[in-house]
């Protein structure tokens, strides 16, 4: 049996259901199970599986102590995603920058398989997924348990929720917005000139779309299903010459005009351009590095690669990311319009 500080990491941090009904404080908020495996995205619990938006190793910053009765030290979370399977992981450090590993502390981990389901209205006014992840059991012939989730997925990174459930109508519709998990690898993971839709011999003069690309571009209105939190909320890119701001507004009115009533989330860093991309709709795109630093005021580090088209007062950026990589394909349902 682990000791109270050894426990601290599953018992608190990774099975935040156990011996809690997972309510997140509004009963009138969306609650969905996962459905089947023909949800977008996701894969039958048990089975097989394929390579989901989740795909890859995913590190949260370093949390200062290692739990139990003690302040001492540091941990750092890790979640892994290999088709559908799933790995928690959480390592602890004598040091508190994360630097020293334990030497009385052991790695604490837990695994599974997992399954992405419907969309889940947020009380912070997004729409996560859904996200149920069937433990392995330990010992082997104990019954296996299903934990109830959800996260969500931006340019900043990936959240989990406050909490896990034991039950899917108890699934908390609350994000830990505190606790960020970014992709690693980042542009080492995407393919390089000459590679996937890249073309070597287009000269990478991006001078103009760096000209085009100045100012801010707002998303479309989103609107906000729960009954907390503004009714209504639209993202925005502020782009000067090399550096880049992403907001979260929200809204009262169903256009998302005039003054925002509140910004949840504000995000800023550089950019830099890179090579000119073929998409797969045939357009001629520009790669676009996002090196982000702070969010809400706070130090914090994230990097991302993605692709960019902008003409005729909108900028449409690319699609979903594809086993940690981004695709080759542009959204072109979702443009932000010149402001």
């Amino acid at each position: 049996m682990f000791e109270r500080k050894q426990c601290f990491a599953l018992c608190l941090v990774l099975l935040a259901g156990c011996g809690s009904d997972g309510k997140s404080g509004d009963d009138d908020v969306q609650t969905p199970p996962v459905t089947d495996s023909s949800s977008e995205g996701g894969s039958e619990l048990g089975g097989s599986g394929e390579a989901t938006l989740l795909e890859g190793t995913w590190i949260a910053e370093c949390t200062p102590g290692q739990g139990g009765e003690t302040d001492e030290g540091s941990s750092r979370q890790s979640r892994i995603f290999d088709k559908n399977r799933f790995e928690m992981v959480v390592n602890f450090y004598d040091d508190p920058d994360c630097a020293t590993p334990s030497t009385t502390t052991e790695v604490q981990r837990m695994g599974g398989t997992f399954a992405i389901g419907t969309a889940v209205a947020t009380t912070d006014g997004l729409q996560a997924s859904a996200l149920d992840m069937q433990v392995d059991p330990v010992p082997e012939d104990a019954p296996p348990s299903t934990q109830y989730d959800i996260f969500y997925v931006d340019s900043a990174g990936l959240y989990f929720g406050n909490e896990f459930a034991a039950t899917p109508e108890s699934r908390t519709t609350t994000l830990d917005l505190d606790r960020v998990f970014t992709l690693q690898g980042g542009a080492g993971d995407v393919p390089v000139s000459g590679t996937d839709g890249m073309d070597p011999g287009i000269p990478e003069d991006n001078s103009a779309v760096a000209q085009a690309l100045i100012g801010q571009w707002k998303g479309q209105c989103t609107e906000n299903s729960t009954r907390r939190g503004a009714a209504y909320y639209a993202g925005a890119y502020n782009f000067t010459e090399s550096g880049v701001e992403y907001l979260t507004y929200a809204y009262d009115n169903a256009d998302c005009v005039g003054e925002p009533t509140a910004i949840r989330t504000t995000v800023n860093g550089l950019y830099t351009l890179g090579s000119t991309v073929t998409t797969t709709e045939g357009m001629q795109a520009t790669e676009i590095g996002f090196e982000f630093s702070e969010l809400n005021g706070q130090p914090y580090s994230f990097e991302r690669t993605d692709i960019l088209a902008v003409g005729g007062g909108s900028l449409y950026l690319g699609g979903k990311l594809e086993n940690g990589s981004r695709t080759n394909s542009l959204n072109l349902d979702r443009p932000f319009v010149s402001q």
